[in-house]
């Protein structure tokens, strides 16, 4: 019986070993190349663009506005009261705030949609290489661009033609 014991503990063992020294496929990918050549990104860029120049051009026409108004303020200033001019001084203070709040709030907006954007095509990707892998047994991909020895096979090429690309 106590052989028994010890056998079946060598084969636990020695079954035990031969799993964990299986190799694993491991393969490589650049993300940053793949996602960057997808029409999804360059249509996020193309949107996030147009609306910078809309919040540009608005931003322009309220400082534009602003100056004016500063301008006219300056050429009538010594014919109002110390009064009017002070309140007048306070209504410019207050529109250069308003505009500098406006501004913080369009980077923002647009920061929050480059990364909604991104984050979706991210996913897309993700779903993608997974795909291209178990398709060709692998079981790890690993970002190529933290790699220092890239022997395993690179599937970027094979992830952007499964994309259509």
């Amino acid at each position: 019986m106590k052989h028994f014991k010890t056998f079946v503990l060598i084969a636990l063992v020695t079954f035990g070993f031969n799993t964990a020294v299986q190799a694993q496929k491991v393969a490589h990918v650049n993300f940053q190349e793949v996602l960057m050549a997808m029409p999804e990104t360059a249509s996020l860029k193309s949107e996030i663009e147009k609306t910078g120049k809309t919040y540009e051009n608005d931003l322009k026409a309220a400082a534009d506005k602003l100056k004016a108004k500063m301008q006219r303020y300056e050429a009538e200033f010594k014919s109002q009261t110390q009064e009017e001019n002070q309140k007048r001084g306070l209504e410019v203070q207050q529109d250069e705030q308003a505009i500098m709040k406006t501004q913080q709030a369009a980077r923002q907006d647009l920061g929050l949609k480059e990364q909604k954007g991104l984050a979706e095509i991210s996913k897309k990707l993700q779903a993608k290489i997974e795909e291209v892998a178990t398709a060709q047994g692998y079981d790890y991909v690993l970002e190529a661009s933290t790699l220092v020895v890239k022997k395993g096979k690179d599937l970027t090429a094979d992830v952007k033609s499964s994309l259509g690309l």
